[in-house]
């Protein structure tokens, strides 16, 4: 990014806005390096305009603003051409979860996520999760980033099993993505204006004996969202 302040403001939005707590800020300072006067300065005009709210001794967390920021953003995004409901329409047809997101900072985020068939989850919630837990990033990794690259984010935590270069050529190939979470997880692309997304059926039982079918169910959903979003 050219503009240096805009830089740094955006570091820190995302920094408070990731973060599962109210932020300290020396901490701030040390994890983006941004000297503490820079940012004293940029939080009290974040803190006027509402994006950030100070809650004790140089400790600052996500205001409304924040949240309104990122609602309006996904109510009116790309998606929100009757999308969503499609999604909850096959979950309520099929009785599976199903998600569709992407990968920003290498971290995968849910524009949407139904409940899970058999869950307590709560639907139409975004939120994001690394690469190593999720079968979009399997899908959008192997479609998409050298394999090196791929293998670094989906490899991240040694409590994952390791994938291999041949697992991401036979992903590629198929074009599609089966992963084995609570469950098994079917993943097909969207593509949208040069990116790669992934659409998912998720909480399916390992012995199910629809694979057949919601294979085809989830390829089919994939490319009529790919049509709405590209027309």
């Amino acid at each position: 990014m050219h503009n240096k302040l805009l830089a740094k403001t955006f570091a820190v939005l995302e920094y408070i806005a990731g973060s599962p707590g109210p932020v300290e800020l020396r901490r701030l300072s040390e994890a983006l390096g941004i000297p503490r006067s820079t940012l004293s300065r940029l939080l009290q005009d974040l803190t006027t305009a509402g994006y950030v709210s100070k809650c004790g001794y140089h400790r600052f967390e996500s205001a409304l603003g924040m949240v309104a920021l990122g609602q309006n953003a996904l109510s009116h995004s790309f998606l929100s051409r009757g999308i969503f409901d499609l999604m909850v329409e096959k979950q309520h047809e099929l009785n599976v979860g199903v998600a569709l997101g992407g990968i920003f900072q290498e971290s995968v985020f849910y524009f949407f996520r139904t409940a899970g068939a058999d869950s307590g989850e709560t639907e139409g919630i975004p939120y994001r999760c690394p690469p190593s837990h999720s079968g979009i990033a399997r899908l959008i990794l192997a479609l998409t980033a050298p394999p090196a690259e791929a293998l670094r984010q989906l490899n991240a935590d040694p409590q994952e099993p390791a994938l291999s270069d041949a697992d991401l050529a036979g992903i590629a190939a198929a074009g599609y993505c089966v992963f084995r979470q609570r469950g098994l997880n079917i993943i097909f692309p969207v593509n949208y204006r040069g990116r790669v997304y992934g659409l998912s059926f998720f909480g399916i039982p390992a012995d199910s004996d629809r694979m057949e079918k919601l294979l085809f169910e989830c390829s089919l959903l994939a490319a009529r969202i790919t049509r709405l979003l590209n027309n």
